[in-house]
């Protein structure tokens, strides 16, 4: 399960409200079994104070810390490069039956897209050095979020003909059944 920015923790943090965001997620820590929680830290480098800026991922990411949650850094990918932002503007107003313009966004910036590794990296230390502490806890914090995202990333790695694992890209009810005769 990641809890993002969007998430009720996530607003809680947005809204500077560490006490009820440490409460909601430790009750999932409380219903989910060991290692099927993560934070996911998104960072579009949107205006301070807002969503998706570099200070409201280092609050996620400090408050996942907090409470020994592990955080993984995600781009919450809608295209496939900054050119597809109007595309999905344009598809999120006839979704949702509204004229194209700016209060209907759900975008803060084009940043939205598939990055490179090294735009991650360094995205990852923008956000390592929003926690404060100095440079050399700023490059631990960025190696340890870039580890975990990995390490996640591993887990969920679709290999053809591997059986899904429970909690990992299939229902848990799927686990373990036989395929249908035939």
């Amino acid at each position: 399960m990641l809890l993002g920015p969007s998430s009720e923790v996530g607003r809680a943090v947005l809204a500077r409200r560490p006490d009820l965001a440490r409460a909601v997620l430790r009750r999932w820590q409380e219903v989910l079994p060991a290692g099927a929680l993560f934070v996911e830290v998104v960072c579009h480098h949107a205006p301070p104070g807002g969503p998706l800026g570099v200070d409201h991922a280092a609050r996620m990411l400090a408050l996942a810390r907090e409470c020994g949650v592990p955080a993984v850094l995600t781009n919450a990918v809608r295209y496939a490069d900054p050119s597809g932002a109007t595309t999905v503007d344009v598809l999120d107003a006839a979704r949702r039956l509204v004229a194209l313009d700016e209060r209907h966004l759900d975008r803060v910036t084009a940043q939205g897209h598939l990055r490179s590794g090294a735009a991650m990296a360094r995205t990852a230390a923008d956000v390592a050095a929003g926690l404060g502490g100095g440079r050399q806890v700023a490059t631990e914090e960025a190696a340890r979020l870039l580890a975990d995202t990995a390490a996640l990333a591993a887990r969920c790695e679709a290999r053809p003909g591997a059986r899904p694992r429970a909690g990992v890209g299939a229902p848990a009810r799927a686990v373990g059944a036989r395929p249908a005769p035939g």
